[in-house]
């Protein structure tokens, strides 16, 4: 009887932990008008600094997939998924839209942006990506060292792999208001103490 009553017990703390945490998913997705696209001249308008870009939530506008021929060297798959196409193994790796990331590094028009693990691996981002052949140049556009229409190679996680297609970046505008509330102290020199 007591082993009996110790399973319910069991089973009813894993239904209602079951409940609470679907109540409590991380895992949403945001609405369109929620997220906007990242572009140089909201960076301007805001006075964004490099500290301050890194603490929004970024996120991409379509579906990316990069792809590498691994050819036997199975045991190298580390991050994706096997496919074989046309007597090839491809691994195959997938970041969907909408997925956030982080920004790791800012630097001369280039962020680079995490969107998994311990952010060994990142995808650059590129203010103004000439020769990208995008539409929307002041958007930050995905960085590829070879461009093929619209697709081109990227190192990620140390190996180079086909990107595809080229994409940019958007942030939620609840990361953009906490900016909002920033106030830049001008400093105080000697001269400008109150009179006593």
């Amino acid at each position: 009887m007591n082993a009996l009553v110790a399973r319910g017990t069991v089973v009813a703390l894993l239904v209602s932990a079951a409940i609470s945490g679907a109540g409590c998913s991380t895992n949403f997705k945001l609405t369109r008008a929620e997220r906007i696209d990242f572009t140089n001249s909201l960076r301007t308008n805001w006075n964004l600094s490099d500290d301050e870009i890194r603490q929004l939530q970024f996120y991409t506008h379509d579906d990316i997939t990069l792809e590498r021929d691994v050819g036997s060297d199975l045991k190298s798959i580390v991050h994706g998924r096997l496919v074989v196409r046309a007597g090839h193994n491809i691994e195959v790796i997938e970041i969907p839209a909408e997925t956030p990331g982080v920004a790791t590094r800012v630097s001369n028009g280039i962020i680079d942006v995490c969107f998994e693990g311990a952010c060994d691996s990142t995808l650059s981002f590129q203010y103004l990506a000439y020769g990208n052949n995008y539409s929307n140049l002041d958007t930050y556009v995905t960085k590829v060292n070879v461009l093929g229409g619209s697709s081109g190679s990227v190192m990620y996680d140390g190996n180079v792999y086909t990107l595809h297609p080229l994409t940019f970046l958007q942030i939620d505008t609840q990361s953009l208001r906490r900016t909002e509330n920033r106030r830049i102290v001008p400093g105080k020199r000697i001269d400008q103490q109150p009179a006593r």
